[in-house]
C-alpha cells in the first residue's frame, strides 16, 4: 500500500489526496489482491493527471460503481472510462456514466455496447451529455410502462403514424423483458420515430416517449441509439490505451525526479529517525533538570563568548607578528648596509 500511495503521489502530486484514493480503493476490494489494487489505482491516477478537473478519489468510486453497474472489472471500467474521456466525454460529469450504464445494461446493452452509445452521444455534439442520456433512461422507464399499457394519449398519436398502439406495448414488454430483445426493441422505436414525416407528430411521439428531453435534444436521441452501431468498442483495446498512457508517465523525466527524492526519503528514514530520537532525549533531560540545563546554557555561552574573544586575539597577534616581520626585515637591511659602509 506504501508502494501505491508513493506512485499515486508522483503521479498527481498530492500525498494527501493519493492516500485517500488508495484507501478507497482498498477498502471498496477488500478481497482483491493488492496487485490488482495497485494497478487501479495506478491507472486512475494517470487518468487524473491527464485531464483537469478530475478528483483522483472520485475517479476511484466512480470506476467501482462503472464495474458494478456495468457487470465489468475494475480494470476494464477504469479503461472504459479514460476510452471516453479521450473522445471529449467531460471530465466533471463521470458520475453519470454509472448512473445511465445501469439503465442501459437493464435495457440489455453490454458494456461495449454501452460505451459505444456515449461515443455516439458525443459526436452528436449535444450541449449537454447529461440532458442525452436522461432521455435516454427515461425512454426506457417510460417504454417499459408502455410494456404494460399504452396511455389513451400516446394511443391516439400513433393512430396519426404508421405505429400501432399493439406494436408499441410489444416494444415496451422486451425492453422491459431486456436482453438482445430489449436491445433490439429500443433500436426499432428510434428507427420508426425517426420515419415518422410529420414533425409535429414526431415530436409528440418524441415526448411522450422520452420525455422533455426530447424537447432539448431532438434527433440527438436518435442519432445516438442508431449511431451507436457505427461505433467499434473493445474493452482490450481500451486498456492497452490506458497501458500505453501509463508507460508514457512512468518515463516523465519530471515523475522520474519525484519518485527518485521518495527513494531518498525511504532510504534516509532510519536516520532522521535516530536524529529525532536524540532531539526528543535532549528536549526531555531539559525539560527534566531545567536549573542544571541552564547552567549549562550558561556555560555554552560563555565558553562562546571566549571563543569569540580568542579569534579576535588571534587576528591581533597575527597583526603583531606580521609588523615584527617587517621591521625585522627593515632593521636587516638597515644592518647590511652600515656594514657595508664600514667595510
Amino acid at each position: 500500500v506504501k508502494s501505491a500511495v508513493k506512485t499515486v503521489t508522483s503521479y498527481i502530486g498530492d500525498q494527501e489526496a493519493a492516500l485517500e484514493g488508495v484507501r478507497r480503493q482498498w477498502a471498496l476490494n477488500a478481497n482483491a489482491s493488492d496487485e490488482a489494487n495497485a494497478r487501479i489505482v495506478k491507472g486512475a491516477a494517470a487518468i487524473t493527471r491527464a485531464y483537469a478537473g478530475i478528483d483522483f478519489t472520485e475517479l476511484i468510486q466512480e470506476t467501482n460503481e462503472v464495474s458494478k453497474s456495468l457487470e465489468i472489472s475494475n480494470d476494464e471500467a477504469l479503461g472504459l472510462v479514460n476510452a471516453l474521456l479521450k473522445m471529449g466525454f467531460p471530465p466533471e460529469q463521470l458520475d453519470i456514466i454509472s448512473e445511465y450504464g445501469l439503465q442501459l445494461r437493464m435495457a440489455g446493452y453490454e458494456a461495449e455496447e454501452i460505451q459505444a452509445i456515449f461515443a455516439a452521444g458525443i459526436d452528436t455534439g449535444t450541449w449537454n451529455i447529461d440532458n442525452l442520456l436522461d432521455g435516454l433512461k427515461e425512454g426506457r422507464i417510460r417504454l417499459a410502462e408502455f410494456g404494460e399499457e399504452v396511455p389513451k394519449a400516446m394511443a391516439e398519436l400513433l393512430e396519426e403514424t404508421n405505429i400501432s398502439a399493439e406494436q408499441m406495448q410489444k416494444w415496451g414488454q422486451a425492453v422491459a423483458q431486456g436482453g438482445e430483445v430489449g436491445k433490439q426493441a429500443m433500436v426499432e422505436v428510434a428507427q420508426a420515430i425517426d420515419e415518422i414525416e410529420d414533425a409535429t407528430i414526431q415530436n409528440a411521439v418524441g415526448v411522450a416517449t422520452f420525455g422533455t428531453m426530447w424537447e432539448d435534444q431532438g434527433r440527438a436521441i436518435i442519432d445516438t441509439i442508431l449511431g451507436a452501431k457505427n461505433q467499434v468498442v473493445d474493452l482490450k483495446v481500451n486498456q492497452e490505451q490506458l497501458n500505453e498512457s501509463i508507460q508514457q508517465l512512468d518515463n516523465d523525466p519530471v515523475v522520474k525526479f519525484k519518485q527518485a527524492l521518495q527513494e531518498l526519503q525511504t532510504a534516509l528514514s532510519p536516520l532522521l529517525d535516530q536524529i529525532s530520537n536524540i532531539v526528543m532525549k535532549i528536549a526531555d533531560f531539559i525539560q527534566n533538570n531545567p536549573q542544571l540545563a541552564a547552567t549549562i546554557m550558561v556555560i555554552v555561552g560563555a565558553v562562546g563568548a571566549f571563543l569569540g574573544v580568542l579569534t579576535i586575539l588571534g587576528h591581533i597577534i597575527i597583526g603583531i607578528t606580521a609588523t615584527i616581520g617587517l621591521l625585522a626585515g627593515a632593521f636587516g637591511v638597515a644592518s647590511s648596509t652600515v656594514l657595508i659602509a664600514i667595510g
